[in-house]
C-alpha cells in the first residue's frame, strides 16, 4: 500500500531503532562503544541480500521450476547477516563472543518473555470488565 518509498522509509526507521536498541543491551552487558558505528555496520550487514534475487533467477533459469534451492540460499544469506550482525555488535562494543551472541538475542527473548505476560494482562482486565 505504501510503495516503494515508504518501504524505504519503514526500512531505515527499522535500522535506526535496530542500532538504538541493540546500543542499549550492548551497554547493559558491559560493553562501551558508539551507536553510530553500529549504525554503519549494521547498514553493510545487509549487503549479503543483494545476492539473494539473482541467485534465486540463476536457479530458477537451471531447474526450470521453482525448488526449495532459493530457500536453502535465503536461509544462508539470512544467517550470513546474522553473524555479521553479531561480530558488529562485538568488535564495535569490545563484547567477547557470547555476550555478543545475549546482547543480540535479548531483545527478542524480553518479547516473548513479556508479551504473554502483557496478553494475560490484558485478557485478565477484559474478564473482569465483562
Amino acid at each position: 500500500v505504501m510503495g516503494i518509498p515508504g518501504d524505504i522509509f519503514l526500512v531505515l526507521i527499522l535500522w535506526v531503532v535496530a542500532a538504538g536498541v541493540f546500543h542499549l543491551f550492548a551497554e547493559v552487558w558491559g560493553g562501551r562503544g558508539n551507536c553510530k558505528e553500529l549504525f554503519l555496520l549494521f547498514g553493510f550487514t545487509g549487503i549479503p541480500f543483494i545476492f539473494l534475487p539473482p541467485l534465486g533467477l540463476l536457479t530458477y533459469r537451471v531447474s526450470g521450476t521453482w525448488s526449495f534451492i532459493p530457500a536453502l540460499i535465503g536461509l544462508g544469506i539470512f544467517l550470513w547477516s546474522l553473524i555479521l550482525k553479531i561480530m558488529s555488535i562485538r568488535e564495535v562494543y569490545n563484547l567477547t563472543p557470547g555476550l555478543a551472541v545475549l546482547t543480540f538475542f535479548t531483545p527478542a527473548l524480553l518479547l516473548f518473555l513479556f508479551i504473554p505476560i502483557f496478553a494475560l494482562t490484558y485478557l485478565t482486565l477484559f474478564l473482569v470488565v465483562l
